[in-house]
């Protein structure tokens, strides 16, 4: 019987609060940070939170309309957006009372924590710089190019 290879996640929105010893390496292999989602990240959460909450497939270009105003949120935000709108599709008959204003004024309603507290997400992207290895398109090169060093990562397995 083959070995059977185990990966285990763990996340953290707040990393600083953890204790060191759960951060020495040998604790987990390696630390990854992950930024906000980038455009196509947030089209993609978009799209997927509104099949949830509104139960029907979302307008491509209401999608496209939803991109650029929800720069700097995190997918919680953007849920939580789109939660507001099901909650008002549920309430008011379906998705095809559904007018398209409301739900941008969803989105322009919703105050990401990226808007409400900068310091602390620039303190979250400092701790990332320079501790942890970049994760996503958008970490990818806004957080490995400030950090001036390079890191390899090598995955054991078949």
């Amino acid at each position: 019987m083959a070995p059977r290879n185990h990966f285990v996640v763990a996340t953290a929105s707040e990393v600083r609060s953890l204790p060191p010893e759960l951060l020495r390496k040998g604790r987990f292999d390696e630390l990854f940070f992950v930024d906000l989602p980038d455009e196509q990240d947030r089209k993609e959460i978009v799209e997927l939170y509104y099949r949830r909450y509104v139960k029907a497939e979302p307008d491509p270009d209401q999608v496209a309309r939803l991109v650029d105003p929800s720069e700097g949120f995190a997918g919680a935000d953007i849920e939580a957006a789109l939660h507001e709108v099901g909650a008002e599709v549920h309430l008011g008959g379906g998705s095809e009372n559904l007018r398209p204003s409301f739900v941008e004024d969803a989105f322009a309603n919703t105050s990401p924590l990226s808007r409400t507290n900068p310091e602390q997400i620039e303190e979250i992207r400092a701790w990332g710089r320079d501790r942890a290895v970049p994760a996503g398109r958008s970490s990818a090169s806004s957080v490995a190019g400030t950090a001036g060093r390079q890191r390899r990562i090598v995955f054991m397995g078949d």
